[in-house]
């Protein structure tokens, strides 16, 4: 493997280089990928599969008592950090508009019931983040904490989230294939 650091919107590879071409949780980081996913699309070889994941933060669901202070951390912390929170829902369409063909959609939910280390950091993060922005106070950031830890206590925690992946041929033959 070869790594390159270098402008997604200007790959210095040249045309068809690639069987294919794969971007894992980027189109959320970009406020326009069209130029980016051109270019993956470029590099990639006639016959050749251009494939893409990211998470959709729309899809982020949480059994919480206070539902519209979940959403407002979980909507406001979203639009504030990504670009494009909503990416993974887009995908198929992207792919479509790119010209591509025999385009597939894959969708996997992260899934817990109880409140593991790492779900707990998440939601940690998204409170405190909440209260950088200034969409909620500190107290209210700690209620919203403490109702989580109570239902992973009473055995009733339920956090979900989806990603999405999608894949897609370029059109034409391969000189390879």
């Amino acid at each position: 493997m070869d790594f390159r650091l270098g402008d997604a919107a200007a790959l210095p590879f040249r045309s068809g280089r690639f069987d294919a071409a794969l971007a894992v949780t980027v189109l959320l980081h970009v406020a326009r990928p069209q130029a980016m996913l051109r270019e993956l699309v470029r590099v990639t070889r006639p016959g050749g599969v251009v494939g893409l994941q990211d998470q959709d933060f729309g899809t982020q669901v949480l059994d919480h008592p206070d539902r519209a202070l979940t959403r407002l951390i979980f909507e406001g912390v979203a639009a504030r950090m990504y670009p494009e929170p909503y990416s993974g829902r887009t995908l198929v369409r992207r792919l479509v508009e790119l010209g591509l063909e025999r385009v597939r959609l894959l969708a996997d939910v992260y899934q817990v019931r109880s409140l593991d280390p790492f779900t707990h950091s998440l939601l940690k993060r998204r409170a405190e983040i909440a209260m950088r922005f200034g969409l909620i106070g500190a107290r209210r950031a700690a209620g919203w904490l403490d109702a989580i830890e109570r239902a992973d206590a009473a055995g009733h925690f339920v956090f979900t989230f989806n990603y999405y992946g999608a894949t897609g041929s370029k059109p034409g033959r391969s000189a390879r294939g």
